[in-house]
C-alpha cells in the first residue's frame, strides 16, 4: 500500500479488517460476550455487521470525495471542484449507507426517514434554487468548456461580449 493510501485509507483498512474477523469468528466472540454483557448473540451479531457495513459506507464516502470528486473530475476538466461538491456527494452516499444499514441489517422501517430527508431537501431546493442554478451551470460550462479565448457571444441581441 503507498504512503497516501495508508495515510488516508490506512485506519479504516485496519477497523475493516478486525470487523471482519470479528464477523467470521461469529459464534466464538458473540458467545462469551454476550455471556459477559447480557445481550443477546443476535444484538451483537447485529452492532457488528452494523459497525462493518458503516466501515464500508465511510471508506466509500471517502473515495467518492477524495478520489471521484476531487482526483478524477479535477483532472479531467483541470479546474478545482469547489469544497461544497465533494461534501454534498459524500453526505449523500453517507445518507443513503445508513439507511440501508438500517433497513437491512437493524430491520428498521427507514420511509419516515426518508420522507423527512425528502422533504428537507425539497425546502432547501427552494430556498437555495438560484444558487444551485449558478452552481450547477458553472459545473457544467467547466466541464463542457463551449466558449473558448476570442469566441464572440450575444445575449438577448443587446449584450455583445
Amino acid at each position: 500500500m503507498s504512503n497516501y493510501a495508508m495515510k488516508v485509507y490506512g485506519r479504516l483498512a485496519m477497523i475493516l479488517g478486525a470487523l471482519l474477523v470479528l464477523v467470521a469468528l461469529d459464534r466464538l466472540f458473540t458467545g462469551p460476550l454476550s455471556f459477559v454483557s447480557g445481550l443477546s448473540e443476535v444484538t451483537l451479531t447485529q452492532w457488528i455487521e452494523g459497525a462493518l457495513w458503516l466501515v464500508i459506507t465511510l471508506t466509500l464516502a471517502r473515495i467518492a470525495k477524495r478520489e471521484i470528486i476531487h482526483g478524477w473530475l479535477e483532472r479531467r476538466t483541470g479546474k478545482q471542484v469547489p469544497p461544497l461538491i465533494g461534501s454534498l456527494i459524500s453526505g449523500l452516499v453517507l445518507f443513503v449507507g445508513i439507511c440501508l444499514i438500517l433497513a437491512l441489517v437493524f430491520k428498521r422501517d427507514v420511509t419516515a426517514l426518508v420522507a423527512t430527508g425528502g422533504a428537507s431537501l425539497m425546502i432547501l431546493g427552494i430556498a437555495l434554487r438560484d444558487v444551485m442554478l449558478a452552481l450547477f451551470t458553472g459545473i457544467l460550462l467547466n466541464v463542457e468548456k463551449p466558449f473558448q479565448v476570442g469566441d464572440s457571444v450575444r445575449i438577448n441581441d443587446r449584450l455583445t461580449g
